[in-house]
């Protein structure tokens, strides 16, 4: 097979033999199941309302972090070892192992699942869930009303069972609806009918995660077929098999992205189950069913469409992978994306069929503790709220590219105390939002936002549209995955939300990026979880001596930290890159000392 150039790679550069490589990949297996046991321990202290100045917030960043590096060195001598039988069992059985573990953990700095359960619980009574506000069934609980009523069958819901009480109390934001999508509510649903009657608060939470859990290991599943088909080393599975932020979001923290992740996993699954034989017919032996290649790129499409409608996100690999299946035929394209448009639609038109709520006939129900810190406080005075609009006009945490270019457009930021990375002149962002608001009619303070908004949306457009041109013309398959990893990538990496676990969307499919800065992600988000810290801790007291109060020197110091150091090696990759023409499907050579670059034909 030929090689078309070589990428190297220098995690490790000892001339070590298959053994000492093998032991280094058992090992940090091992010490990462070991690592999730210690944080399971230490995660006990974790208690819903407990006082955070008394938790160990800064050793479990550490902790997480230096997982991830055990992980990194766990990969890079898993595809510097030989390939043999027993790799792939150990992989997956660590990796069970290590989720086995966590799946009794108190979460940590997470409680988005009490939406999920009450969501499950409410789609069970016969209620839409994008009907009602939290604060709104807690106000009816109250009240001497007996009719029959949707609002107050969950109200009497509440009334016969304090677990649900309880849960319901503790949804943060409880004055908006819920935002997730139907296909996800199906889920929460199902968990919550498998939860036992009069469970506690701790059952029903480890029930519910169970559920998402096994959506993650359907993940590893998935990227281990796509791997094998594209001949590839089943190695790369540690990628997302052993990666702390994995199992820390999804069977630590019960996030309900699992769902999404996995459909989108099979849809990539089923793309290239219909694409191999067209790409390389002596690949088709390796059907294990005799589906033609068009109703496998259907069966992709429906899944894709699933997908969307467990949470938005798979709609920016539409293009890409339409693109990949016109390498085929023109029509298939347009079979792709018509099913997959069809199939989103559906299932999202629950959630675009609902009204809005209306604000003011909710009275706020304060939680038993305030909501996580670092968000800007929402608008509540407008008559009419809905979730989606709110967090895609409100939304800001954990940005560092977007904030740049929404400071630079706002007047209102502080250039000599916070916006150090500003450039623009004040009385040009004065003359920008003063403009922009007489003919819009816009609030001042929602012109950056939304403008920021507008011009990264039109950057990544262009760039998916590039990266549709480069698909289709892509030497390989595995090759034309790297433009699906990009776009899912670089849409994360835009967004004025950078939560940790929205990185997962991506992450499945980092084995097909050339570039190393890719995989270091996953270990600077952690730095993430110190905003609570800042916030807690040091309160409104000036940080280390700084100029910066307690959370505000998360936003200005500690993002920058956590997203510089990727940055700045992902532009050294990209320079490099322009000076030779390396190939995307990574692999490896048993023996040299360097990742090869291999092309699947």
């Amino acid at each position: 097979m030929d090689h078309p150039e070589l990428m190297k790679r220098r995690f490790l550069k000892s001339e070590w033999n298959e053994k000492q490589y093998a032991f280094v990949f058992y090992l940090s297996g091992v010490l990462l199941w070991l690592g999730w046991i210690c944080l399971t321990i230490v995660s006990g202290r974790f208690v819903y309302a407990t006082n955070v100045k008394a938790l160990p917030v800064i050793e479990v960043v550490l902790a997480l972090i230096v997982m991830s590096g055990i992980a990194l060195v766990g990969l890079a001598a898993g595809l510097r070892g030989k390939e043999h039988s027993r790799v792939w069992p150990i992989i997956l059985g660590l990796a069970l192992g290590m989720r086995g573990v966590a799946l009794f953990s108190n979460p940590i700095f997470e409680i988005d699942y009490y939406r999920y359960l009450w969501d499950g619980q409410t789609l069970l009574q016969g209620v839409s869930p994008y009907a009602y506000a939290p604060d709104q069934i807690l106000s009816a609980i109250d009240r001497d009303d007996k009719m029959r009523s949707p609002l107050q069958r969950l109200a009497r819901r509440c009334e016969e069972d304090a677990t649900w009480r309880t849960i319901l109390h503790r949804i943060h934001f409880s004055n908006l609806p819920t935002i997730y999508p139907p296909v996800s509510q199906l889920i929460f649903a199902w968990s919550v009918w498998t939860i036992p009657e009069n469970s506690s608060v701790e059952t029903s939470i480890i029930i519910l995660k169970f559920w998402l859990v096994c959506f993650d290991v359907g993940v590893i599943f998935m990227l281990g077929g796509i791997l094998r088909m594209l001949k590839m080393p089943i190695a790369w599975t540690v990628a997302y098999a052993w990666n702390p932020l994995v199992i820390k979001e999804f069977s630590n923290s019960g996030h309900l992205d699992s769902i999404a992740v996995f459909l989108t996993m099979v849809a990539i699954y089923a793309l290239i189950r219909g694409m191999i034989g067209h790409a390389d017919p002596d690949q088709r032996r390796l059907r294990w069913t005799m589906l033609p290649e068009r109703l496998w790129i259907t069966v992709s499409a429906m899944t894709l469409g699933l997908a969307i409608g467990a949470k938005l996100f798979p709609l920016v690999l539409v293009p890409v992978m339409t693109s990949i299946v016109m390498r085929r035929r023109v029509v298939d394209g347009f079979l792709f994306v018509s099913v997959a448009g069809v199939f989103s639609w559906l299932t999202c038109f629950p959630m675009w069929s609902m009204p809005m709520v209306n604000a003011s006939s909710v009275s706020v129900v304060k939680s038993p503790v305030d909501e996580p810190p670092g968000m800007e406080s929402l608008e509540t005075e407008k008559p009419k709220l809905q979730s989606l609009q709110t967090f895609l006009t409100k939304w800001k945490m954990n940005d560092v590219i977007f904030r740049f270019v929404s400071d630079t457009l706002d007047p209102e930021a502080d250039k000599t105390r916070f916006g150090w990375h500003i450039w623009t002149p004040r009385s040009w962002r004065e003359q920008f939002v003063a403009g922009v608001q007489s003919v819009s009619g816009l609030s001042r303070h929602q012109i950056p936002f939304l403008a920021a908004r507008g011009l990264l949306a039109g950057l990544l457009l262009i760039l998916i549209i590039r990266w549709c041109v480069l698909a289709q013309a892509a030497s390989s398959l595995a090759e034309s995955l790297e433009y699906a990893f990009l776009s899912l990538a670089w849409f994360w990496a835009l967004s004025p939300t950078l939560n940790p676990w929205y990185w997962t969307w991506a992450l499945p499919l980092v084995p097909f990026a050339r570039s190393r800065a890719w995989l270091l992600v996953s270990s600077f988000v952690f730095l993430y979880y110190t905003r609570f810290w800042f916030h807690y801790v040091w309160g409104d007291a000036f940080v280390f001596g700084t100029i910066y109060r307690g959370e505000r020197f998360f936003h200005d110091v500690v993002v920058w930290v956590e997203h510089l150091p990727w940055m700045l090696l992902l532009l050294w990759d990209a320079v490099g890159s322009w000076s030779s023409n390396r190939s995307r499907l990574i692999t490896v050579n048993s023996r040299d000392e360097v990742f090869v670059v291999n092309s699947d034909s």
